[in-house]
């Protein structure tokens, strides 16, 4: 009997283990901590929930410059509906704002890129990370010039006839029609090492994202992230000299999101740092005041117009020619603060996680890429044989639904035959053997981090 009781005990012990275990996983489930699956596995689907909604605020905004013009500059000659003559001016141009929805990954290209580091990785996975980097962003760039250069070749650019009805003042990418091997050397080199963009005018962003990116890693192969003081003490040195240097330019974004990085909440973190600091954060966490003034005033900030001047809603911010900040300056703070807020609301944590937003955010990198060979192919050539028939503003709405469809099936299509199984072979470009548990998720979180 006693043998069984101790047996009985030692089951009843392990019960309660399992049991504390359980309510642990779901504790944190509950929490949205870092978006935690029950299988361990961190996928951060909130931020490539958040990412999949800045792609589609880029889409609305090019599909705005090139049928709406006046949602981009104040000028009445531009004007064709009454939204287009007010809404530039409010907070509602956030939820257009292209330039906001870029700050904004570069922000979050900062934190996810540090993760790796301050989240139980060593240099090996830093530099591996460096190595993949080029190819992880220039080989759907080429791609996505590839598309561009099929649909040129095939004489079906139409933007110049669109322009010509809505006024629109972009200049016309696909203008001349470059040779294939033109075409691959200016996304392989200039779209990368010289702010270049031609073909696809979405790639002006890749020189930055690459000189950002090695910003990053510049900073994690020196001091790593160790929590010690003085590798802290370095970072945050570096993180000031870095600020300074890049204030009002979209490379603040990188330093931005490495801070966001380093601050936010983490199991893992505090684990291995002990109490220190641990309190505040999972009270700030808790706290949804806090993170619905960040999220508001970040997203204020961040949706600060194109037009100037920027109107009454903006007139009495420090924002201008001369002053400190810039308008880009401004939506990267803004952005920077919309993480934050991200970060301490498991509530809009949990939002950005459903089935609807996880297939969003794995195909943002993709969306991002191959809406302007649609636009300038089948929307613009939709827009000229509707605007002669129905009035403009439904001719508008028309082209845009419309375009979901083909830039949906086109995304899907990229990713699938393109971004994934790059992804999958980039996973065999190691120095050594797999160094932490990120490594064998790390293509999830897509995008410009990916």
């Amino acid at each position: 009997m006693g043998a069984a009781d101790g047996r009985l005990g030692a089951c009843y012990a392990a019960d309660d283990r399992v049991v504390f275990l359980w309510a642990e996983v779901f504790h944190e489930i509950r929490l949205g901590a870092d978006g935690l699956q029950m299988n361990g596995e961190r996928k951060l689907q909130h931020l490539e929930g958040m990412r999949g909604l800045a792609a589609c605020a880029v889409v609305l905004a090019h599909f705005f410059q090139v049928l709406l013009p006046a949602m981009f500059e104040r000028n009445p000659a531009l004007t064709h509906t009454a939204f287009d003559r007010f809404a530039p001016q409010t907070p509602l141009n956030g939820l257009w704002n292209g330039n906001f929805a870029v700050c904004l990954f570069f922000v979050l290209s900062g934190y996810v890129l540090s993760m790796k580091s301050f989240r139980g990785g060593n240099r090996l996975a830093v530099a591996e990370s460096l190595l993949r980097r080029y190819f992880r962003l220039a080989l759907p760039a080429l791609a996505s010039v590839l598309l561009c250069w099929c649909l040129m070749a095939a004489g079906l650019s139409f933007y110049p006839e669109a322009s010509k009805l809505s006024s629109a003042t972009m200049p016309d990418p696909w203008s001349v029609t470059p040779t294939l091997a033109e075409a691959a050397w200016q996304t392989i080199w200039h779209t990368f090492f010289s702010y270049g963009m031609a073909y696809n005018p979405v790639l002006w962003t890749m020189t930055y994202e690459w000189f950002g990116s090695l910003s990053v890693f510049a900073v994690l192969l020196a001091f790593g992230g160790s929590r010690r003081h003085g590798c802290r003490l370095a970072r945050l040195l570096a993180y000031a000299v870095g600020i300074a240097l890049s204030w009002n330019t979209y490379y603040l974004g990188f330093w931005l999101g490495m801070i966001a990085c380093e601050w936010a909440p983490s199991r893992d973190r505090s684990a291995s740092a002990g109490r220190s600091g641990a309190p505040l954060r999972n009270l700030l966490r808790r706290s949804g005041i806090v993170a619905g003034t960040l999220g508001a005033v970040g997203f204020y900030l961040g949706s600060y117009p194109y037009v100037n001047p920027p109107g009454p809603w903006y007139d009495w911010l420090p924002v201008g020619q001369g002053l400190r900040l810039d308008p880009i300056g401004c939506r990267i703070w803004g952005s920077f603060l919309l993480l934050l807020g991200l970060l301490l609301s498991p509530r809009v944590q949990h939002l950005l996680t459903g089935g609807m937003m996880r297939m969003l955010g794995r195909l943002s990198f993709s969306v991002y890429l191959v809406h302007f060979a649609v636009l300038c192919s089948w929307s613009s050539w939709l827009f000229a044989r509707l605007h002669s028939v129905i009035p403009y503003p439904l001719a508008v709405a028309l082209t845009v639904l419309l375009s979901v469809p083909p830039i949906a099936l086109l995304s899907i299509c990229f990713e699938c035959l393109i971004d994934r199984p790059l992804l999958r072979g980039l996973k065999r470009l190691q120095l050594g053997r797999g160094s932490t548990v990120f490594d064998q998720q790390s293509g999830r979180t897509r995008g410009h981090s990916g």
